[in-house]
């Protein structure tokens, strides 16, 4: 039951990609490709400041942004990072995508400080979990503008999404 309920999870996920990214797409005039904007607020909290920095210099959400570029959204989305006042949290509501700075404070607190044997950096480890995290939230995000319908939980549909996505 399980597995057939995870395949099922898995083909909605794929459906939903491939209505996302079919030529025609949705019968949606607006739908185009590029529709991703990205915001890195200066976080409020001067202990965020290294994670400011470290998403910016490795310009993640360019890299995000340019991951979801081939999605024909019929709106414009947002995704941003910024303070959340000390919330540990991430979220998608229709048009923005919400990744709070203590999420990733929390995600680099997590990860171990050594390189795997495997060859994985912490780095690679946090921006990971951060890309895993943003493509969980992106799979709310399809849902709603494709009006996808899910069958069963709805944070297991977007858990499926994102790792349908993972490169």
């Amino acid at each position: 039951m399980r597995s057939t309920l995870r395949l099922c999870y898995t083909l909605i996920a794929a459906v939903s990609l491939w209505l996302a990214m079919a030529p025609g797409g949705p019968a949606i005039a607006d739908n185009q490709p590029n529709r991703i904007r990205i915001e890195y607020d200066p976080p409020k909290n001067p202990a965020h400041q290294p994670l400011y920095e470290m998403i910016k210099e490795h310009r993640v959400l360019e890299k995000i942004q340019k991951i979801f570029s081939p999605f024909k959204f019929p709106i414009d989305v947002t995704i941003k990072a910024t303070g959340c006042d000390g919330h540990v949290n991430a979220w998608y509501a229709r048009p923005t995508l919400t990744i709070c700075y203590e999420y990733l404070e929390e995600i680099r607190r997590d990860m171990p400080v050594e390189t795997t044997a495997e060859g994985v950096t912490p780095i690679d480890g946090e921006l990971g979990q951060f890309f895993f995290a943003v493509a969980h939230e992106m799979g709310h995000g399809a849902f709603d503008l494709f009006n996808t319908p899910i069958f069963g939980r709805q944070e297991d549909a977007a858990d499926n999404f994102a790792t349908y996505i993972m490169p």
